[in-house]
């Protein structure tokens, strides 16, 4: 089993998919979506961690090369168009 962020949306998309096709019942792609959402908590804290501590390596969120670092202040630099870039 993978276990990187992509992989998650994959399963995420093949659930709604199946909800769509009639392969997979409602409760279960409730019962996934319910389980992404503790991933999603997690990865949460894990790119709060990357942040206090001013960068890392994360295995489930990675940043390719170029990427801008992790803002201090995403919020606003998203509302500036920034979006963690130098201001």
């Amino acid at each position: 089993m993978s276990t990187h962020i992509d992989d998650l949306r994959r399963r995420l998309f093949d659930a709604i998919d199946g909800v769509v096709a009639g392969t997979m019942s409602v409760e279960q792609a409730r019962q996934i979506s319910e389980l992404s959402q503790v991933v999603v908590n997690s990865a949460k804290v894990e790119v709060d961690y990357l942040r206090v501590t001013d960068g890392g390596k994360s295995a489930f969120i990675e940043r390719g090369q170029g990427l801008p670092a992790l803002s201090k202040d995403p919020l606003n630099d998203a509302l500036r168009g920034r979006l963690g870039r130098d201001k």
